[in-house]
């Protein structure tokens, strides 16, 4: 019969705690049954913020913030806020998120936290970040003196942008978002400042397009003839606007570089304004040094033309004796006493500014070359001179930066849109979170300034850039083409399409060891993965034995610390381009990314699914944006696992979208209209950052490394 007064039970558990507190040498009195006291909640909770990273930069007027809290105490976090905005979470702020507002240049991010207890922290995480226009392919410089401020035009942003000249803080004068106009940019390569009315005027392809210097507005001022291609402009004393072109050749006939004249009133640009007319023997630029055009040629001239009968002749040729010859000229600028004229020299094995003196045609070396101190110049794209200042502005695309050059040669950094410090990259192009040291490490297909191939580190937390192997850092056989790479606890593993190799990279000091040094005739490594269960290396090789059959893709392994690679037999959908591979240890499974080979390829880009323990393959369906796929390109992709979805990064389209392992769905993740800040322009690689949920994106046409959150989309460059 059961006890349903509960009597019994309770004498149990009488019972149990006096022999229990017997056992403990308790007893009644005794100071070991004083409980320990309760200690205060005095500490605030803690942050950290997982996205944007320190010193990174954006050109987006607002950003995502992402970040986590802990309480030490475990009292209830109340709130978050970030620049006074609240975080919202679904957790309890364990992770949070918000969007915040950026003011132009620099800015401080700030998190504040609160819980339960009334312990608030009003700075419990902070970091700066950058809001500013990002250089991608500068191409032309010009000084507007009126507005204290440089212009230049970027081909890959499509834009005209603003330097100031005391500050060297820059902006967008003008593109499809600001501005107005039926035109728009599509290629600019060159600018010039007409104050008298107002306006730049900007050479695009076959149009010069008038910008407003207050609205940013556009209008087409000059369509050039059929086929013609503007190369760069001036503005003569007579006020005629006179162009440097380009005429491709059509098979029969060479390319023809030409000068033209419009009127600056608009309309059809005039191809014989001289006779004969004035040619020229490559790429040239202009400059107007009174009733005549001086203009730099990149056949190594430069060569005076008479404004008023179109007459020219050379100032400056090889074996003229008057100097050091040219090379390759890039630009040219007069002095502000108009006594010389200054060439940006990009063909020399030391880039340089080289003056030449106007009255006697004498070269000498103005800035570079041991002449000045700063920095080195590595590529004077463009030059232009600041009259009021005494001075030349030179456009450096490799260092993404204006600098100033003195009257004495001396150089400094007006404005630079580089990110973080270190070696520079030369052709960042694959990407892996390294887990174990908490960094990135990018492969560099190119080296560094032409220099050996190289694996460089990226510090996170301020996007800092160093060698771990290559360009004469680490031990073993050279590099030579680094393509693709995949981490372990020790290792970085590496394929070298050029070398035909796998090299083995110790992660603590570079040294490097060749795996495979051949996957068989007429066969290079491209994509690699570990599948850390079995500690085995797979690697998609590419073949391309023209004589037996067009290229196609086989999938291989090997042991990690192995030499020898034995080919998987797969069985279902074959390979025809395989770019990479992301294998998901847990379930035996390589992801493969799969693109057509040109436009002859009927089938679709696509994901592979391959099991490894018995070769069985299948798609999970496409992975084409909604550009047309141009003929014989193929577009450069990546993948990386993030949860339970396979993200695919492709430079052809300039884009991250993910696709669900289960469902397949596909959802975009970051493109030209979905996330906010500097645009991706060719990204080739991807990696997931699971203690950040970020992703890291190499970007070869950028030379950077980007972080993208992966909810929203929005981008930053973490390192440049």
């Amino acid at each position: 019969m059961k006890n349903r007064s509960g009597t019994g039970r309770k004498l149990i558990i009488v019972s149990f705690i006096v022999t229990l507190l017997t056992a403990c040498g308790g007893g009644g009195g005794s100071s070991n049954d004083t409980p320990p006291p309760v200690t205060a909640d005095t500490q605030a909770p803690t942050a950290k913020i997982n996205f944007p990273t320190s010193q990174a930069l954006t050109t987006a007027d607002s950003i995502t913030v992402t970040g986590t809290a802990v309480d030490a105490q475990s009292s209830a976090i109340t709130s978050v806020t970030v620049n006074d905005v609240a975080a919202t979470s679904d957790n309890d702020f364990a992770s949070w998120r918000a969007v915040v507002a950026l003011t132009a240049g620099s800015n401080t991010i700030t998190v504040a936290t609160t819980d339960a207890q009334g312990n608030a922290s009003a700075s419990a995480d902070s970091i700066e970040i950058k809001n500013e226009v990002a250089l991608l392919s500068p191409s032309d410089v010009e000084v507007d003196a009126n507005g204290n401020r440089v212009l230049l035009v970027d081909t890959a942003l499509r834009a005209l942008i603003a330097v100031d000249l005391t500050s060297g803080v820059r902006s967008i004068l003008s593109d499809d978002a600001n501005g107005t106009g039926t035109a728009s940019f599509s290629a600019p390569t060159g600018v010039i400042v007409d104050s008298a009315n107002g306006r730049a005027l900007v050479a695009d392809g076959a149009n010069i397009i008038a910008v407003d210097l207050t609205s940013g507005d556009r209008s087409v001022l000059v369509t050039l003839a059929p086929a013609a291609i503007a190369q760069d402009i001036a503005i003569d004393e007579g006020g005629r606007l006179l162009i440097t072109t380009f005429i491709p050749g059509d098979g029969t006939s060479s390319p023809i570089y030409k000068l033209q004249t419009a009127s600056l009133t608009g309309g059809p640009a005039s191809a014989a304004d001289f006779t004969p007319a004035v040619t020229f023997g490559g790429d040239s630029s202009i400059v107007v040094d009174g009733s005549r055009a001086l203009v730099a040629s990149a056949n190594g001239t430069v060569t005076s033309v008479d404004l008023a009968n179109g007459a020219s002749s050379p100032i400056a040729s090889t074996g003229d004796n008057l100097g050091d010859d040219l090379v390759a000229p890039l630009d040219i600028t007069l002095s502000a006493d108009g006594t010389e004229a200054f060439v940006a020299e990009g063909g020399t094995a030391q880039p340089v500014i080289v003056a030449i003196e106007l009255s006697t045609g004498a070269r000498t070396v103005a800035s570079g070359a041991n002449v000045g101190s700063g920095g080195d110049i590595f590529l004077p794209e463009a030059i232009a001179t600041d009259s009021a200042a005494n001075r030349s502005i030179v456009l450096d695309p490799i260092l993404n930066a204006l600098l100033t050059v003195a009257e004495n040669g001396d150089r400094a950094i007006l404005t630079s849109a580089d990110v973080a410090g270190g070696p520079a990259f030369d052709g960042p192009f694959n990407i892996e979170y390294d887990a174990s040291n908490d960094r990135a490490l990018v492969t560099d297909f190119d080296g560094i300034n032409g220099d050996l191939a190289a694996v460089f580190t990226v510090n996170l937390d301020n996007g800092d850039r160093s060698i771990l192997s290559g360009a004469g850092t680490g031990t073993g056989p050279a590099f030579q083409s680094l393509v693709n790479l995949a981490i372990d606890d020790s290792k970085v593993f590496v394929t070298d399409i050029d070398a035909q190799s796998v090299f083995s990279v110790d992660l603590a000091d570079g040294s490097r060891t060749p795996l495979v040094t051949s996957f068989g005739a007429s066969r290079s490594p491209l994509g690699i993965d570990v599948d850390t269960s079995s500690n085995t290396l797979y690697v998609s090789v590419i073949v391309a034995d023209a004589t037996s059959a067009p290229i196609s893709s086989e999938l291989f392994s090997l042991a990690t610390t192995g030499t020898t690679a034995t080919q998987v037999s797969l069985n279902g959908t074959g390979l025809r381009f395989a770019q990479n591979l992301s294998i998901d240890s847990t379930t035996g499974t390589a992801y493969i990314v799969d693109t057509r080979l040109g436009g002859t390829d009927t089938i679709a880009d696509q994901l592979l699914a391959v099991t490894l323990a018995g070769g069985a393959t299948s798609s999970l369906g496409s992975i084409e944006g909604n550009t047309a796929q141009q003929e014989n390109e193929i577009p450069t992709q990546d993948i990386t696992l993030m949860g339970n979805e396979v993200v695919v990064v492709d430079s052809f389209q300039g884009a991250m979208f993910a696709i669900d392992r289960e469902t397949n769905v596909k959802r975009d993740i970051s493109n030209g209209t979905i996330g906010k800040g500097v645009a991706l322009q060719g990204p080739t690689g991807v990696s997931y950052d699971s203690s950040r949920d970020i992703l890291l994106v190499s970007d070869r046409s950028s030379f950077a490394v980007f972080a993208v959150e992966p909810n929203s989309g929005d981008r930053i460059i973490i390192s440049r």
